[in-house]
């Protein structure tokens, strides 16, 4: 998970596909938890790299495998299937894609814990994901930004 991490916050989708889909791909090597974040982590990728065409299949299959395997499913997950599989197929431009998650991240925030992440152990949120999608910058920006106005927090209090 780590090397894709990696790959993903340099923007190298690709590889950061390659890599996750190793743990999606072999079944009983990796925990559980690692398994549903790897599933989720793909749809993510896969987005970025614009097969929206895949989406909805793998969203589908991605929330068939969780619901098998008994894993919960966080806010985050349910909004982001939801919009993979139902609402994105029907939008026609990013603006269109921004505003719906821009109504995503508006919910989330109401109910979701801070804690959740993209992948759930590596603390790599999903709202600065969510706001990087909405105001179109690199994710890699947004989460330096905020790690960077924690620090300045920390180091005054």
């Amino acid at each position: 998970i780590n090397m894709s991490l990696s790959y993903f916050l340099l923007g190298r989708y690709n590889e950061a596909l390659t890599c996750i889909n190793k743990i999606v791909n072999v079944r009983s090597d990796y925990r559980m938890d690692e398994q549903a974040a790897a599933k989720m982590f793909v749809l993510i990728i896969h987005y970025e790299l614009r097969n929206l065409d895949l989406l909805p299949y793998i969203s589908k299959a991605s929330e068939r495998w969780l619901i098998k395997n008994n894993y919960p499913l966080r806010s985050f997950d349910k909004a982001l299937i939801s919009f993979f599989k139902n609402k994105l197929p029907k939008m026609d431009s990013i603006k269109e894609e921004q505003k719906e998650l821009s109504q995503m991240l508006a919910h989330l925030k109401q109910d979701i814990n801070p804690s959740h992440s993209i992948i759930r152990e590596e603390g790599v949120d999903n709202i600065s994901w969510l706001e990087s999608k909405i105001h179109n910058r690199p994710f890699i920006d947004v989460v330096r930004e905020k790690r960077f106005n924690l620090t300045r927090v920390n180091a005054k209090g």
